[in-house]
């Protein structure tokens, strides 16, 4: 089977969209990687509203950098990374359409974990790290699984989180339940040792449809936790 238009001429892409006030360069002709997610909607306007005013950010697997261009006109300064070569022109186009140079702004086409290690042989603190993964991943070098290694991307942003930062941990894995989601992310913390406060704990937007009795519907989960 072969997508295509049913009827007319195909527009030409990316398209322009806005949201939160913000614009997106959007690509309907590849397949489900549009440019942006819109299931994560209220939680980049709850990131620009309150986490971001005068803040370091940093954004992992950052993608097209939606996190970042939302957060860009409060912040301190983003820094965007990204192991995809693409990652990189697309993220500055999306800085270029909100009128902000993409040169004043950090991009990394770097692995999550080691730019973790670059940051902190480089003494380079962040008052707001968002983490975003995929459920799956894999390089060159190791393979990553939101089930299995989690903590690992939690101990790694805290390495290199400022005094009381922000963590906005992310994930969309239908079969990863909030409950055991929020587990991960306690027991991580407890177990390094630092107090914290679990400040906003946020789903899918209204206008994405769930089924009380199909859990999986509710794949989207975004916690913010404030490190003390």
């Amino acid at each position: 089977i072969t997508g295509g238009f049913v009827e007319g001429v195909a527009p030409e892409f990316p398209i322009v969209i806005e949201e939160n006030f913000t614009f997106y360069n959007v690509d309907l002709d590849d397949g489900p990687m549009t440019g942006i997610f819109l299931d994560q909607k209220e939680v980049r306007k709850k990131l620009k509203e309150h986490y971001s005013d005068n803040r370091n950010i940093l954004n992992v697997f950052s993608y097209t950098g939606a996190f970042s261009v939302v957060a860009a006109d409060n912040a301190k300064n983003t820094t965007s990374v990204d192991l995809a070569n693409r990652s990189r022109p697309l993220t500055e186009e999306n800085f270029g359409l909100n009128g902000i140079d993409p040169k004043s702004q950090y991009i990394y086409v770097m692995d999550t974990f080691d730019f973790y290690g670059y940051a902190k042989r480089h003494d380079l603190f962040y008052d707001t790290i968002v983490v975003d993964p995929p459920s799956f991943a894999r390089n060159k070098k190791k393979t990553f699984s939101v089930l299995k290694d989690y903590d690992k991307l939690i101990l790694g942003a805290l390495d290199i989180l400022a005094p009381n930062g922000t963590m906005l941990l992310c994930t969309n894995n239908s079969t990863f339940s909030l409950k055991a989601f929020k587990k991960v992310v306690k027991e991580t913390l407890e177990n390094a040792g630092v107090a914290y406060e679990l400040q906003d704990v946020m789903g899918l937007p209204k206008d994405f449809k769930t089924h009380a009795h199909y859990k999986p519907s509710k794949y989207l989960k975004a916690i913010f936790v404030k490190v003390l």
